[in-house]
């Protein structure tokens, strides 16, 4: 009986540095979880931050992008007057040209297909051998249902160069933006399997 006394009381300690222990644990636990959660909490007011920085900057970038269009429109009624003026000023002409080449690339960038090939139309009335315009009359018209116009165009230009580069490579990099752009059409992919195809040969 005497030694049932004195092992109770050494068990009970045991007991008692066992559960001390087990809530020691827990309260580690319960600190690792709170950090974890005011942790994550730090990364979702972060990310928060992030979205409205970006946010604001596509803004920033769109009202910057807005406001070099309208100059850009602006100077180009201004050139057409000009052209009106003085039609057979070739420098005139060639800045007029110029300028509808830049504003057909940029209504074909931002998906407007038939305002990109209205404007590269207008251009090749003026200079109708301009190959930039003729570039971009080609791929607008792959999303506008003429495909057989596109593979015209680019029979007619995928020899000839822009300084060391020949169109056909000139054309694929533009395919290539398109894509980054988030264009997509199934004549893209055709035209590239064209051009891929005839370099095989």
């Amino acid at each position: 009986m005497l030694r049932k006394t004195k092992i109770y009381p050494l068990v009970c300690l045991i007991l008692t540095a066992s559960c001390i222990y087990l809530f020691l644990q827990k309260q580690k636990l319960d600190n690792k979880l709170r950090l974890s959660l005011v942790e994550a909490e730090k990364n979702e007011i972060r990310a928060k931050k992030q979205l409205i920085i970006a946010q604001e900057n596509q803004a920033k970038s769109e009202k910057l992008l807005f406001d070099l269009v309208e100059l850009q429109e602006k100077n180009f009624s201004l050139i057409e007057k000009l052209y009106q003026i003085s039609p057979n000023d070739n420098k005139i002409r060639k800045q007029l040209v110029k300028t509808y080449s830049d504003m057909s690339w940029y209504y074909l960038i931002n998906k407007q297909f038939d305002e990109a090939k209205k404007y590269a139309e207008k251009g090749l009335k003026i200079i109708p051998s301009e190959k930039s315009l003729l570039r971009n009359l080609a791929l607008s018209c792959l999303f506008t249902d003429n495909y057989d116009k596109t593979i015209e165009i680019y029979h007619q230009l995928k020899n000839k160069n822009d300084g060391k580069i020949t169109y056909r490579d000139i054309f694929l990099g533009d395919l290539l933006t398109l894509e980054n752009e988030g264009i997509s059409h199934e004549n893209i992919d055709l035209f590239y399997k064209l051009i891929k195809n005839e370099e095989k040969k």
